[in-house]
């Protein structure tokens, strides 16, 4: 096997091929089931919207805070988009009924949602606790004209308004069943689940699913018990190719920026990049992502954000310092130790300075060399 668990030679496998195929049945060594449960998606913040609309609709980061702050300012139809927060003040609860009255004559596809949800269902994104500088984005109470919205407009309202519907629907309610079975002297394992309560997931039927379990199968498993034979109707060797990484979107790339940290080893770094926000903030990546698609460093391809052939040789001249997100948690450090007092903004900007001139002596130095 190798180290993600891929069983990589065919003589291995041709030799379990052989032995498993004489076997005419199985036996059910053990099964279980465990009542599980999913809590309702937490509320958008602006990274996670970005990464919504990026993924259903192709939208560019920069499109989608564009209509988010359109519904924000000039339709008044949902909250402050420029948030890192995917939790609600619970002070804001008991508007729920007016924030549902509001979706329901705002937004067609969702008034019979709207009219089903439960006000009187409080889920975990109420919590005062995780609240940042700005809450999670909603709907407003205000409803608007539905026809005073343009189509990208009614799109980003529309996931606002559902996620926000979910709150008031009950948790998903699955059973998650496991089946061991003896063939050949190997045991295999077969698992799956079984909805119980559909719960919050009613407001996804036939949609993207924020929540998708992807740690579980969906089949069905049969009813057995331990003990029982099974027919063995064939066994089958397939022969598969791993595939490359896929291709960042807009949105997976601005999850990975808010989530640099995950990709960095040292610890100390890896704790400023994470309490930093990682690279940029929800109101500046967009912008980042646009200013290099406009240098020509980034192009789309389709929902595809690839580097250009510019920004490729671009990454082989910077210095790996200069590329290497750390830096910016060098910077992190440095500017709490400036708001903490244990160092000065001039002291900081002194440091800046010195380290530009010299990065910008180095790449002299090596374009001399180069002539």
């Amino acid at each position: 096997m190798d180290s993600e668990g891929r069983l990589v030679n065919p003589a291995v496998a041709k030799s379990l091929s052989d032995k498993l195929k004489p076997a005419k049945t199985a036996v059910v060594r053990k099964t279980e089931t465990v009542p599980k449960k999913m809590a309702q998606p937490r509320a958008f913040s602006l990274a996670d919207i970005q990464l919504e609309a990026s993924n259903k609709y192709g939208f560019s980061a920069q499109e989608t805070l564009d209509t988010c702050q359109s519904l924000y300012e000039i339709h008044k139809a949902a909250s402050y988009p420029r948030s890192d927060c995917q939790y609600l003040p619970e002070s804001q609860f008991n508007d729920a009924p007016k924030v549902l009255a509001a979706i329901a004559k705002t937004c067609p596809t969702l008034k019979e949602l709207a009219l089903k949800a439960d006000p009187s269902i409080k889920s975990q994104t109420w919590n005062d606790k995780k609240i940042t500088a700005h809450h999670g984005i909603i709907p407003t109470q205000l409803p608007v004209d539905w026809a005073a919205l343009n189509e990208r407009e009614q799109k980003i309202y529309e996931l606002i308004g559902r996620r926000y519907l979910a709150q008031f629907f009950p948790v998903h309610q699955f059973n998650s069943c496991s089946i061991d079975l003896e063939l050949g002297g190997e045991t295999f394992i077969g698992k799956g689940k079984t909805v119980t309560a559909l719960g919050w997931k009613i407001v996804y039927q036939n949609q993207t699913d924020p929540d998708n379990d992807k740690t579980e199968s969906d089949q069905i498993l049969p009813s057995v018990k331990s003990g029982d034979i099974l027919k063995v109707l064939k066994t089958e060797t397939k022969n598969e190719l791993t595939k490359p990484p896929a291709y960042f979107t807009e949105g997976t790339l601005i999850a990975a920026m808010e989530k640099i940290h995950t990709v960095v080893d040292n610890p100390e770094y890896k704790k400023y990049l994470k309490e930093g926000d990682g690279i940029g903030t929800p109101a500046t990546r967009a912008a980042i992502i646009s200013e290099l698609k406009r240098k020509g460093y980034l192009e789309t391809k389709g929902k595809k954000i690839c580097a250009s052939s510019d920004g490729v040789e671009l990454l082989k001249l910077v210095p790996e310092l200069v590329r290497n997100p750390i830096l910016t948690a060098v910077f992190e450090r440095k500017l709490r130790d400036v708001e903490s007092g244990k160092s000065t903004l001039s002291s900081f900007i002194e440091s800046q300075q010195k380290f530009i001139l010299q990065e910008i002596n180095k790449a002299k130095a090596i374009d001399n060399g180069l002539q």
